[in-house]
């Protein structure tokens, strides 16, 4: 399967396989590993970021809680506003890092290669993970990078943009400022996670080759041979400039709204006039038909039906009726003529509740006594 972005940070669990390691001798290691750095590198951003995600964690996780806390307390009455539907956005993806329980894997792996260090003295053997427990962590790894990825696209292209356009206008200021101020500290975290991540994931794809595998296969969903070889780290100069021409962009040309009727937020709004408009604009519920009318009309068709037996005589009467209280009443009339056939189903259904009643007619001529009914009231209120 080729790799897919999307898919990986989408994908939550991946069924992990034994973990085992296999011995190499001295001579062996020096051999395969001697010209690569691979024992110095490695090691070295692997305890480079277990310490980082140790000691970040409770600054991780208390940023979260806070995230989320905005998210709970502002949802109500600012679930329109653009900024905090990234937030809440953004809550996902660093829930969906917390579910991966990437430090007990950092952890396990250390554990694992402990004989890593100081492998320049000489040792009877040097014990590794298996290529496939370091495949399982290099899917790891490609998977938070691309959660990362997404959190930092999130924040510094689509949180941070809203709510500087509304700190500038003077909107909700006290709301932003603390918008803007937790998602800055989780900007600051999830990039130095990125940038060791990186480091540590291009170290282990560029030798995973040279790693001693025990030959079963451990996934059939990916193939580790697709993933990069290597990813850049960013260029610093050149996204901030592009981030301050999208900003200049974003400012000229994109209308903010706090409702669905795109209503512009780059001039102070009075929230009041926003609410009744929209209020104003809601469909109106239909007038039920008034029941003394309706009564009067189900009753004065019984009266045609059960008096006259042909089809033609029946809609002729009930079309002379119709007529005489359209020139009484006039649009009082029309209107309640329109309320019933505004919901025809219903009308049908009452209409044939009545003709039920009616001895000595059956389904045929019951049916088309209904659609002539309906017919006559069409045409006479068009």
């Amino acid at each position: 399967m080729a790799v897919d972005d999307t898919y990986f940070w989408n994908l939550k669990k991946i069924d992990p396989p034994p973990f085992v390691t296999l011995d190499y001798t001295q001579k062996e290691f020096n051999d395969i590993f001697q010209s690569t750095n691979f024992s110095v590198l490695f090691k070295n951003h692997l305890e480079k970021l277990r310490y980082l995600l140790e000691k970040g964690e409770n600054y991780f996780l208390s940023e979260k809680q806070i995230l989320e806390k905005l998210i709970f307390k502002n949802w109500n009455s600012l679930r329109k506003e653009k900024s905090l539907q990234y937030m809440k956005k953004l809550k996902r993806l660093l829930n969906d890092y917390v579910d991966l329980k990437f430090n007990n894997l950092i952890d396990s792996i250390n554990i694992m290669s402990r004989s890593l260090e100081n492998s320049q003295k000489i040792k009877p053997k040097i014990s590794l993970p298996s290529r496939e427990v370091f495949e399982y962590l290099l899917t790891r790894l490609y998977s938070i990078m691309k959660i990362f990825d997404h959190a930092i696209f999130i924040i510094r292209n689509k949180i941070y943009l809203y709510t500087i356009k509304n700190i500038k206008n003077g909107i909700f200021l006290s709301n932003n400022l603390l918008y803007l101020s937790n998602t800055a500290r989780i900007y600051c975290l999830v990039k130095k996670y990125q940038v060791n991540t990186k480091f540590l994931y291009n170290n282990l794809r560029e030798n995973i080759c040279f790693i001693k595998s025990t030959g079963v296969k451990w996934n059939e969903l990916f193939n580790i041979e697709e993933f990069p070889f290597v990813i850049k780290e960013e260029q610093t100069r050149s996204q901030n400039e592009i981030l301050e021409k999208f900003m200049m962009d974003f400012e000229n040309n994109t209308a903010l709204s706090f409702s669905s009727n795109e209503i512009d937020v780059g001039e102070v709004i009075d929230r009041d006039a926003i609410e009744k408009k929209s209020n104003s604009t809601k469909i109106k519920k239909k007038k039920q038909p008034q029941s003394k009318k309706r009564n009067i009309l189900f009753k004065k068709i019984l009266l045609f039906v059960t008096s006259l037996d042909q089809i033609d005589e029946i809609k002729s009467k009930f079309k002379r009726f119709v007529k005489s209280k359209l020139k009484k009443l006039g649009s009082d009339y029309s209107n309640f003529l329109k309320d019933c056939l505004a919901d025809k189903k219903v009308f049908i259904k009452m209409l044939n509740e009545q003709l039920k009643n009616v001895a000595n007619m059956n389904l045929n001529k019951r049916s088309l006594v209904r659609k002539s009914i309906v017919q006559v009231i069409g045409k006479l209120i068009k």
